[in-house]
Formats: C-alpha cells, structure tokens, sequence
C-alpha cells in the first residue's frame, strides 16, 4: 500500500468519524494481498473531535483537510481534484463511508466488475441487497427518495444514494470536461449529481448487492436528516437543467 504507483484510490470524506475510522483503515488493510496496489486518502471535512489527529499518526495515507465543516460534497471534490491532479498513476477510485458501515467484503468483486464497466455501484436496493437494523421510517424515506431520483432523472440505477463505488478515473475525467462545476452539490445529494451526470454522457454502469452493516456504525449517523431531504428535493427540483448543462 502507498507506493509511488498505486493503481487503486480508496477517496473516504469524514467528518468526526474518530471512533470509526481506525476500524476502517484495519478493515481495508485486510484486502491488502487480494486487491492490487492502492493508496488511501481521507478528506477531513471540518471534523471538530480528534479525527485530524488520529489520521496524522497513520503511516502510508494521505490526510486532506477543509478548515470548517462543508459537506460530502465539497469533500468529494477536494479529493478527487486531488487524486486527478497528483496521484496520475490511479485508474479506479473506490469512495466508501467513513462510518465503517460498507461490506468491505465485496471488494473483490466489485473490482472484477471495472474490466467491463466504468462505474460500479454497492447497491443496497438491488437484488440481494439489504440494510441492516435500519429503522423503518428512514428505510421509507431512503426508498422514496431513490425512487423520485430514479424518476425525476430518468436514470435506471437503483441504489443512487450511496457513497459505496468504483469510478474508472476516465469517467470522471470525462464529467470533470463536460460539466461546470464539476460537483455543484455540497451536501448528499452530490451522489445523485454525479450518477446523473453519469448516465448522460452514457457511462457503462453496474450495480452489485451489498449490506448497509448499520449496527457497526460507532457513535450516531452524521447525516443531517431533514437538511438532507430538503436538499434533495432543491436539487431534483432543478435537476432538469443538469442534462442541458453538458458543454459544447
């Protein structure tokens, strides 16, 4: 891992994660000897505990941080702005929660599915996918909003919410070359731009069931739930200019 040619980048933004986030680096480093060279580097996204300094004593990862608290979606961007401009080597960048909720598990196949797709999705809604100890009132409202987006969009995927994916770096090259900005979302709603944005410059997309492992989750969900539905609604809202903003 870290090496001068990593050809794997796992891009997690975090944002006072300090009781999950060593779990999460033992939990990547177990795959170690199954997935090919890569790198990991964290976006601190403004984290008020002790984050910074539990990411700081890590060896072989690299730590970005934003100065205040400015959502996934700046994070996202911070990161892949980076990873795009140094790390020139990477071809796929894994995004995955900083709650140490993903299935890590599926790994391997996930990175199977890059040699003839460009972007791979975790997906909790398609078959044999499943959310562990979710309560009921935010799975309604998670399938609802999936179900809008998927409509509102017209995009066929799914699971749109999820941070879990593997993006071939070409496709978001591409995006980056066809959308300004290239992630105008700063909150969670950042997953269905870029999905979106996606799917209209026609990508090669694929889901793969997964578990939402909730209860490994340490501490409570960092997501904002009201602010999050709001900002989804805004967004679908104009979402019907997105198709028409790719340049020329």
């Amino acid at each position: 891992m870290g090496k001068t040619a990593p050809l794997i980048c796992f891009l997690i933004p975090i944002y006072n994660e300090a009781e999950n986030i060593q779990e999460l680096i033992n939990s990547i480093l177990l795959h170690e000897s199954r997935i090919p060279e890569f790198t990991i580097v964290f976006v601190n996204d403004g984290s008020t505990d002790n984050s910074k300094e539990i990411l700081i004593n890590q060896k072989n990862i690299i730590h970005l941080s934003l100065p205040v608290n400015k959502g996934p979606g700046a994070a996202f961007q911070e990161g892949f702005n980076y990873i795009l401009t140094n790390l020139i080597t990477v071809k796929y960048i894994i995004t995955v929660e900083g709650d140490n909720t993903a299935d890590l598990t599926i790994l391997p196949q996930l990175i199977d599915a890059t040699k003839s797709h460009e972007l791979v999705l975790a997906s909790v809604y398609s078959e044999n996918g499943k959310l562990d100890a979710t309560s009921w009132w935010r799975l309604i409202l998670s399938k609802i909003a999936n179900k809008m987006s998927r409509i509102i969009l017209n995009i066929p995927q799914k699971t749109l919410t999820s941070f879990y994916r593997i993006y071939d770096v070409a496709l978001l090259k591409r995006i980056k070359e066809n959308y300004e900005p290239f992630i105008s979302q700063r909150g969670f709603a950042c997953k269905v731009e870029l999905l979106a944005k996606a799917n209209y410059l026609n990508a090669s997309i694929v889901e793969i069931p997964t578990t939402l492992f909730s209860k490994k989750r340490k501490g409570k969900s960092k997501m904002n739930l009201m602010n999050t539905i709001i900002e989804h609604l805004k967004f679908l809202f104009l979402s019907h200019s997105i198709k028409n903003k790719i340049k020329r």
